[in-house]
């Protein structure tokens, strides 16, 4: 009774904490990703939601993160996977591992972080910056002598 009166008072589930607590399904995508870290490389595992609970979809290496005016962005780059996966989200070649991935990323409850696409114009600034940053740290590393 307490909830449906809740559920009445806003058709956007994120806006109630009460409701995201109970549910944290609730109106949020079926694709969810786990934060953690692999020796001193932080990833993220993809889940997704199935009948029988949630199946393991691959994992990915954060290559970099950043922040625009109220949104996050993120570059990821998918690793080997650690369990078995899905037909449907296995890797079909080696190039595949090469492909960068660029979303705006929010955080969920239970520990979930969701992804969203962004506009070309974001996507385009975060790739440039991105490879900026790339490109320097190669080049500090040669006036260094350390070999990548």
């Amino acid at each position: 009774m307490i909830i449906e009166r809740l559920r009445q008072r806003s058709k956007d589930p994120s806006v109630n904490p009460y409701l995201r607590m109970t549910d944290p399904d609730l109106g949020m995508p079926d694709i969810f990703y786990i934060m953690d870290e692999i020796g001193r490389v932080q990833v993220l595992r993809r889940y997704q939601k199935r009948e029988n609970g949630f199946t393991y979809c691959g994992t990915f290496e954060v290559m970099h993160k950043t922040e625009r005016p109220r949104q996050f962005c993120i570059v990821l780059r998918r690793r080997p996977d650690e369990l078995i996966v899905p037909p449907e989200f296995a890797m079909t070649g080696p190039e595949e591992m090469n492909e960068l991935v660029v979303a705006e990323y929010y955080p969920g409850v239970m520990s979930r972080v969701y992804l969203k696409g962004l506009s070309s114009q974001t996507m385009q600034s975060v790739v440039d910056e991105y490879v900026h940053r790339l490109c320097r740290r190669r080049r500090i590393r040669g006036l260094l002598g350390w070999a990548e």
